[in-house]
């Protein structure tokens, strides 16, 4: 049977959240092909979308691609959410390129694309 969108947001947070009980001190990120979830140690929750790819050309690396992005937006203080659409936004790019490198792009491609999402 399929998993309803709230019911798998439900189960990333109990999931999580032995995670957090179990020792991770700030955060747990989990990033799926239909979009990402976290949720810090304080509370605080959040899921996003994957931005929509016309044309996979490869999948090796996204998720390397995506927890650069979230590095670079924790690095930069950012707010949780954003920090998972510039994860989001990086697998995208990662997505339209056959190799594990060839979509990383310049912070203001990835500036863009997460702007059309607030």
């Amino acid at each position: 049977r399929a998993i309803s969108p709230a019911d798998r947001i439900g189960m990333l947070r109990q999931a999580a959240e032995k995670f957090l009980e179990n020792g991770v001190r700030d955060r747990v990120v989990v990033h799926y092909p239909e979009g990402a979830f976290a949720l810090t140690a304080s509370g605080e929750c959040e899921t996003v979308k994957s931005f929509k790819v016309e044309h996979i050309v490869g999948s090796n690396g996204a998720g390397d691609a995506f927890c650069a992005g979230v590095i670079y937006a924790m690095h930069e203080n950012l707010p949780l959410k954003e920090t998972l659409l510039y994860g989001a936004a990086s697998a995208h790019f990662n997505l339209g390129c056959a190799s594990a490198s060839g979509g990383a792009v310049a912070v203001e491609k990835l500036d863009a694309l997460v702007a059309t999402a607030r």
